[in-house]
């Protein structure tokens, strides 16, 4: 269930030790940064525990937390394959062949939560915006034939990742929401903020926004709340934006120190004219001191992995890969 507690910050981290065992030595993907933590954002693609951008975490011992539910405590049981979540930890360690950790605390983040408008084909309309759907999407027990099982006024929940390029949704996962939903969610990149009308742009939907607060600001990653009644019927432009109850901006959730970073995602800004400067979601990257044969070309919507070192939000990137589908 969903509260307003959807806007108390926490900052969540995970420790990443190894279990017990010979044949344990230090791994960092080939980075070599130094770093005694590590940070891994990206989707769950398979278990055995958890493995995120390769790397084997257990979550038994974490503190689970949803963003929009900060205060509610999540067994390992909620962690579902497509999930999107960011992780924090101590240096990853390989066993046997296999990169493995400890999971202290992971949080999980989604991009849509509302009602399904309209499917055709293979994208889904709600709360005015695209959610294109592939057969690497994963779905809710609940829904057994994936898209078949969904239809218009369903509330659902939308794993994934903002196409920057398109203004539209890479669905990783879809989940059925039970419970009457007192707001619904778009995540995604600030787009023509207006400070003085205080309006923006997500995806393809204008938002009027009560205050603009700190961190809120052109070609960053957001989280607006919207109350139901709003699924899409306007806000094609700033004269009928959709009103908003509440934006936050959504910083990584580092802690502090340096640390291994592991990241795999759609490339939502390019901030330089070499490429070598860019975000990925809401982390950004600098790859200024690396050979990136990548970086030249890069446009935003390009999924791309990214190893290097984290330190106060922004990665020095020691390698920069392009990312599989």
């Amino acid at each position: 269930m969903m509260t307003k507690t959807f806007w108390l910050g926490t900052c969540l981290a995970l420790a990443l030790l190894t279990g017990c065992g010979g044949g344990e030595t230090q791994a960092n993907g080939g980075v070599g940064t130094g770093g005694t933590g590590s940070y891994s954002a990206g989707t769950i693609t398979s278990f055995g525990s958890i493995v995120v951008n390769g790397i084997h975490y257990d979550p038994a011992q974490a503190a689970i937390r949803h963003v929009d539910e900060p205060t509610q405590a999540l067994t390992p049981g909620a962690l579902k394959l497509g999930m999107v979540i960011e992780v924090n930890g101590s240096a990853v360690q390989t066993r046997q062949g296999l990169q493995v950790a400890e999971a202290q605390t992971i949080k999980i983040t989604s991009q849509l939560v509302g009602l399904v408008g309209q499917i055709s084909g293979s994208q889904i309309r709600m709360l005015g915006q695209t959610v294109q759907v592939s057969s690497s999407t994963h779905y809710d027990d609940a829904l057994p034939l994936g898209l078949n099982s969904l239809g218009p006024g369903q509330q659902v929940e939308v794993y994934g990742f903002f196409d920057a390029a398109t203004d539209t949704y890479r669905a990783s996962r879809i989940d059925l929401k039970n419970t009457p939903l007192t707001y619904h969610v778009v995540e995604g990149v600030v787009s023509d903020l207006d400070t003085a009308n205080r309006t923006c742009r997500i995806g393809a939907q204008f938002y009027q926004l009560p205050t603009i607060p700190a961190g809120v600001v052109e070609g960053k990653v957001a989280r607006v709340q919207i109350l139901p009644g709003y699924n899409g019927a306007s806000g094609m432009n700033p004269n009928n934006a959709v009103p908003a109850s509440a934006i936050q901006a959504t910083p990584p959730e580092v802690q502090d120190g340096r640390k291994t970073a592991y990241i795999d995602g759609l490339v939502t800004r390019v901030a330089d004219g070499t490429g070598r400067l860019f975000s990925v979601g809401n982390v950004d990257v600098d790859a200024r001191g690396i050979v990136c044969l990548l970086c030249a070309s890069l446009q935003p919507g390009d999924h791309v992995r990214v190893n290097g070192s984290l330190n106060e939000a922004t990665v020095t990137a020691a390698q920069v890969l392009a990312g599989t589908p």
